[in-house]
């Protein structure tokens, strides 16, 4: 045996001992918890922004091991951003700190600095900063063409003779109870596909559908995935990929497949603006809204586009060309003032002519290619937007220069609003996607919820659809969009379903949201027949509830946990909130809609409801606590529901249920101590210094509880009963300490922690204050 296979059959043995040895050392010594090398590099205006002419310096601190740093050289370019000198300047560091001189500016724009230093243990250390002269006067060079409008309008018009003809495939992995997801074909114009993940709530907490998201691709033709976080927030989303490539491939299937098939494309068929890649990928957004928009399950209402780099570019072109778009958030666009190389000024991406990449190059003449562009500039889309926008973007990215993203931006006259974080690159914080939700969460309109709406012939159909399906028993199934139109087929099958008696419920807001839209529509129409469903419906409700107070899950069919008092998905805190409102006359249940004596008996059942709750509460050495999801409905006791809802303290339910005490007007003794109990034991039980996330692992999206100092309290959705500590079941119903313990399917298909109790404490204490004074 030679020595260099020698050396092959040892090295696994090597990696093993090494494996072994680190982690020896990390068990005898310690992980260390902060890097060895620490370096910081901090302009002289804390904010990176300069006014033209200002000096800017820029101030590297280093330490080793908590040791300035002294003695080393450090190298450093300065210069208009992307257009650096090659040669580099040094300086050396003293007591810890370099002072880097980047100069100046005559011109709106970007200043950059790139420097590296080489620690005592040889590794190199380096980063680039770039601060701002004076950017919101930054200005594009690319004009738009006087048929720039026409030529966009004709294109989108020949795109939509096409039909769509969707082709579906379901993707268990990311489908679970609260969401199904699909992978979606599309066929987008006359020789154009592109494929996408559709990901839909299975319900709607208002039962008037849901807004749309579309999210366009970053640059490439990487796979993409599936992500449940716009619709875990109430949206249909649809990630699309623009190059109809086969997501379900292997990856080393994929990235042959792709690197034969899409290498260049962002220069191919640059000879013509029709003949141009990017003239069917912008339009193919365009007929993916449309797509989105077909949808039954569309509220009719809100579409939102959003995206980043190459997807921030086709979110700002889909927002202009699409009629139907009603706010748009691009973050870091890319494909913005796409001739400023030509004028010695960084450009956006792919930096056409520089010759820096492949993507960078010119495939016809300058001249050519110059006119050619002006078709696809985002700037020239930036300045047909008429939607409100959310743009975030870094000052240290030098992929899509903040140069070229700041000309897009000044050229945007619809309602705006900017998110900048200057040091970040060609990526984004945490907290800027949370601030791009909170925006997104203003933009949206509920035409539902307008009282004209209920006055329309839609409002009439939506209301007749309910009527269709609800049960002979006064209740309706779950999981059903009923706002989608039905066809005359679709009627008769839900006609033979109406004698059912297993499948009417209060779960999943199930019969209490059917009631609040007749109630609401018998209230602007004075219909009779959604007046008589309103008190079918009541009656069922009253139907439901046991002696001791509580409500089944189903009814009057049940099975199995089914008949256990339920306070999963806050079933019961619904039913005893609508029976308060019915009881108070508060609207939309005033007026002639019921009569006093139903009056008395929903005030009733109300407070029998809460009784139920207060002898529910579990009470460990004579102090309440909290609640299970689920009670027996004879002993009371805490019980389990699914395989893996165990019998245990549930916070996300007592949450609702704690919210629901406080609401009640002089509340006696009894709910005081309920409601103090409850907020100890759950002040007791919170965690911090951690937060969930979301991460690819092995080409799908998973889930971990990571350490974060920053993060808001969140609590375990079970505790066991024994101990209090939390734990994670899978199907097999065995319990585990940790979320992953737990199978891949179950540890992202349910919903194991929550934030929920966080509300409560600002309720709270402007509760017990008030009880004091009581006092």
């Amino acid at each position: 045996m030679d020595k260099m296979r020698q050396r092959l059959l040892l090295l696994p043995v090597f990696l093993i001992g090494m494996t072994v040895q680190a982690q020896q050392f990390r068990q005898e010594f310690g992980n260390p918890r902060k890097p060895f090398v620490e370096t910081v590099a901090v302009p002289n205006h804390p904010d990176s922004y300069y006014r033209l002419g200002q000096q800017a310096l820029l101030t590297v601190t280093a330490r080793e091991g908590g040791v300035p740093v002294s003695g080393t050289t450090i190298y450093y370019k300065a210069g208009p951003e992307m257009l650096l000198p090659e040669a580099p300047d040094s300086t050396t560091f003293a007591d810890g700190q370099a002072v880097l001189p980047m100069g100046t500016m005559t011109e709106p724009g970007f200043l950059a600095c790139q420097y590296e230093w080489r620690s005592k243990d040889g590794k190199v250390h380096k980063d680039l900063v770039k601060v701002a002269y004076e950017p919101e006067a930054i200005r594009t060079y690319t004009e738009m063409p006087a048929d720039f409008r026409q030529f966009w309008q004709q294109a989108v018009a020949d795109a939509r003779k096409v039909d769509l003809e969707p082709e579906y495939t379901d993707i268990p992995d990311a489908t679970n109870d609260q969401f199904v997801t699909r992978l979606v074909r599309l066929h987008v114009g006359k020789d154009k596909w592109i494929r996408g993940y559709l990901t839909m709530p299975l319900t709607s907490p208002s039962g008037s559908g849901f807004p749309v998201v579309l999210c366009p691709p970053g640059a490439g033709s990487q796979k993409i995935y599936p992500s449940d976080y716009f619709p875990a927030h109430g949206c249909i989303y649809l990630k699309i990929e623009i190059h109809d490539n086969d997501q379900l491939l292997s990856d080393e299937a994929y990235n042959a497949m792709r690197q034969k098939k899409c290498n260049g494309y962002v220069g191919r068929g640059m000879a013509s603006r029709d003949t141009y890649y990017y003239k069917d990928v912008y339009v193919g957004c365009v007929r993916a809204l449309d797509f989105l928009c077909s949808l039954p399950q569309w509220d009719g209402m809100n579409a939102i586009v959003i995206g980043g780099s190459q997807g921030g570019a086709l979110t700002i072109v889909t927002a202009a060309l699409h009629e139907k778009v009603t706010a748009c958030a691009p973050f870091y666009p890319a494909l913005c003032d796409l001739t400023a190389f030509l004028h010695h000024r960084a450009g956006g991406w792919p930096k056409f002519f520089t010759q820096w990449s492949n993507d960078s190059k010119i495939t016809v003449a300058a001249d050519q290619a110059v006119e050619m562009l002006r078709y696809f500039d985002v700037v020239n889309f930036a300045r047909l937007l008429k939607v409100p926008t959310f743009m975030s973007w870094g000052y240290n990215d030098d992929t899509c220069s903040p140069t070229s993203v700041w000309a897009a931006w000044n050229e945007i006259k619809a309602p705006k609003d900017l998110d900048i974080t200057p040091s970040s690159g060609h990526w984004r914080f945490p907290t800027s996607q949370e601030k791009c939700w909170e925006w997104m969460q203003r933009q949206l309109k509920s035409k539902r919820g307008d009282p004209a709406f209920f006055n329309s012939a839609e409002a009439l159909r939506i209301g007749d659809q309910l009527l269709l399906y609800q049960r002979d028993t006064g209740g309706w199934p779950k999981n059903i969009d009923m706002t989608a139109a039905l066809t005359p087929a679709g009627c008769d099958s839900v006609r033979l379903q109406k004698s059912r008696r297993d499948d009417s419920t209060i779960d999943n807001d199930a019969t209490t949201t059917q009631m609040h839209y007749l109630a609401r529509l018998y209230r602007h129409t004075r219909e009779q027949r959604y007046r008589h469903a309103f008190h079918k419906a009541m009656q069922f409700i009253l139907s439901g509830q046991y002696p001791n107070g509580g409500w089944p899950q189903f009814w009057p069919e049940n099975r199995g946990y089914q008949a256990h008092i339920t306070y999963n998905d806050d079933a019961m805190v619904h039913v005893l909130s609508l029976l308060r409102d019915v009881a108070e006359r508060k609207a939309p249940y005033d007026g002639d809609l019921v009569d006093d004596s139903t009056r008395q008996v929903a005030a009733t059942a109300f407070h029998r409801g809460i009784d139920c709750i207060l002898a529910t509460q579990i009470v460990v050495d004579g102090q309440p606590t909290v609640w299970c999801q689920q009670h027996d409905r004879t002993t009371l006791l805490p019980t389990g529901a699914r395989s893996y809802e165990l019998p245990s303290f549930c916070t996300q339910e007592s949450a609702a249920i704690v919210r629901l005490l406080m609401q009640i007007p002089h509340p006696d003794e009894r709910i005081v101590r309920s409601v103090r109990g409850a907020m100890k034991w759950l002040d007791d039980h919170k965690i911090t210094g951690c937060r969930l996330e979301r991460y690819d692992a092995d080409g799908r999206t998973d889930l971990r509880l990571v350490a974060d100092p920053e993060a808001k309290p969140l609590w375990a959705r079970y505790y066991d009963l024994e101990k209090g500590e939390p734990f994670f079941c899978d199907r097999d119903g065995v319990p585990k300490r940790s979320l992953e313990e737990i199978g891949y399917e179950r540890r992202n298909g349910y919903a194991w922690y929550n934030r929920q109790p966080n509300a409560l404490y600002d309720r709270y204490r402007t509760w017990m204050a008030t009880m004091l004074l009581c006092l």
